[in-house]
């Protein structure tokens, strides 16, 4: 456990290992944090937003902001964060992507249902070397393995699956009652 004083909370999620993580910044160290099992007391203080910093897609790395740069309250990276990121989760609606993110789209990925409530499905995508993280993050009770896909260009499997899920929906989710050939 890092010692107390005051850090920048980075990011929340899992490790490898499907643990929860805290990932703190505290001047250019980033300090991973597994809580399960201690007694920790935060306190935050919101007056002030910084830039969660960078992550490099090719060697799996989080990495602080280099310019420790605020940023307003709809944003978690500054533009010269997001730009070193290289990722657009939207990227399906862009007019371009980054090399990054082109790289990162060509790798394995899995279609999944996660189920969080009765009654409550959404169709995903994640790359594979995620694993569980992804649907942990997203406090889904379950995920059911749909279809592992070569890369996430495979836009006619996730098209055709996405539709099937949200024939009778509002945003991304569809109900138990909806019947899907997959």
């Amino acid at each position: 456990m890092p010692e107390a004083g005051d850090y920048l909370l980075t990011h929340v999620g899992f490790s490898k290992k499907e643990e929860p993580t805290l990932l703190l910044r505290r001047g250019d160290e980033l300090i991973a944090v597994q809580p399960l099992g201690h007694t920790m007391t935060l306190s935050f203080d919101k007056s002030q937003r910084y830039c969660t910093g960078w992550y490099d897609m090719r060697a799996g790395q989080s990495h602080p902001c280099p310019d420790s740069m605020m940023i307003g309250e709809k944003y978690e990276q500054c533009p010269p964060c997001q730009q070193r990121t290289g990722f657009n989760p939207a990227f399906y609606h862009a007019n371009s992507v980054s090399a990054q993110q082109e790289e990162r789209n060509l790798e394995p990925h899995f279609l999944y249902l996660a189920h969080f409530a009765d009654g409550l499905v959404k169709v995903g995508i994640s790359h594979a070397a995620r694993g569980r993280a992804r649907l942990l993050e997203q406090g889904g009770k379950k995920r059911p393995n749909l279809r592992n896909v070569p890369d996430r260009t495979h836009r006619q499997t996730i098209r055709s699956t996405n539709r099937c899920a949200t024939k009778h929906r509002r945003n991304t989710f569809a109900t138990k009652k909806d019947r899907c050939t997959i």
